[in-house]
């Protein structure tokens, strides 16, 4: 599973879990969110909660 460095991620449980499951737990390399396909709708998001924008298609 692809996970980014968020700490929850690397808790006692989530690598319990993992084990339990075999599931091996590969993390993104720090400060690479361009890697991360979501971080891309962040930006947009952001913009029209916190400016109050007006965007035709919500």
């Amino acid at each position: 599973m692809i996970l980014d460095n968020l700490s929850a991620h690397k808790g006692r449980a989530v690598r319990k879990w993992a084990q339990d499951n075999k599931v091996e737990l590969c993390f993104t390399p720090t400060y690479n969110s361009w890697a991360n396909p979501i971080e891309a709708h962040f930006g947009p998001l952001r913009e029209f909660v916190f400016n109050d924008s007006q965007h035709p298609n919500r």
